[in-house]
């Protein structure tokens, strides 16, 4: 794990981090280290967001551990978009671009607010999509919406959970776009944004150390249970 001061202090995470690269996914047979892109990305931002998790800030492992053990999961590895709810987040936004642009004035807007942005891209442009999972970040400190908006219609700044932890800073259209394709409003394919939400008082205790449900998620987003994780 490697915090930086750029654009603002970020927590960036590599899914094949030693300490958890060979960690099954979920309940299954996968690996973090192979299918972990979309837990690593939404770990990153929790610890900025100050969430925590066993005494600390979250890391893929702990997360992993975190998700498995509170109906985090669906088939064995496929995330449930809305269990982390009960850590006092917010899924503020779920949007499929898969057919039409990017919404970047949601992302602009989350990102002035210091929201979790999490994004599917295409892990190799130019065939079948293969889904893949980064977090969208700033170009810069203090940025408005509109500044925001300005910047990502060049490019998005990305941490790629898929690199080492202290070279997963890249531009989305470098690494996951082909030169055809007019700009990040085409290279995203669904995007998902997390804000923080005041807790008032501690959650209740519930069996085997579990958080209290706070919601029930099927409510939040219908389709939650259908989405896959899978990166290629």
């Amino acid at each position: 794990m490697t915090k930086t001061q750029h654009p603002y202090v970020t927590t960036r995470y590599s899914q094949r981090h030693p300490h958890w690269v060979n960690t099954a996914l979920g309940t299954s047979a996968a690996t973090i280290g192979n299918y972990g892109c979309l837990i690593s990305a939404l770990a990153s931002g929790l610890a900025d967001l100050e969430i925590t998790l066993y005494g600390r800030e979250p890391d893929p492992g702990s997360l992993n551990r975190w998700l498995a053990r509170n109906n985090g999961f669906t088939q064995g590895n496929l995330l449930v978009f809305g269990a982390v709810v009960k850590l006092g987040v917010e899924m503020a936004h779920y949007v499929d671009c898969s057919q039409r642009p990017a919404p970047l004035d949601v992302i602009a807007d989350a990102l002035a607010q210091r929201a979790i942005v999490l994004a599917e891209v295409d892990f190799r442009p130019g065939g079948s999509r293969n889904q893949h999972w980064v977090r969208i970040l700033p170009t810069k400190k203090n940025l408005t919406s509109a500044e925001q908006k300005a910047a990502l219609e060049k490019d998005c700044f990305v941490m790629d959970p898929w690199m080492p932890d202290r070279y997963s800073w890249r531009w989305l259209m470098s690494g996951y776009a082909l030169p055809s394709w007019d700009g990040p409003e085409r290279a995203l394919f669904r995007v998902v944004v997390y804000q923080r939400q005041p807790v008032e008082g501690p959650l209740p205790p519930t069996p085997e150390g579990h958080y209290a449900f706070t919601g029930d998620v099927t409510t939040v987003q219908p389709e939650l249970h259908r989405w896959v994780s899978f990166e290629a």
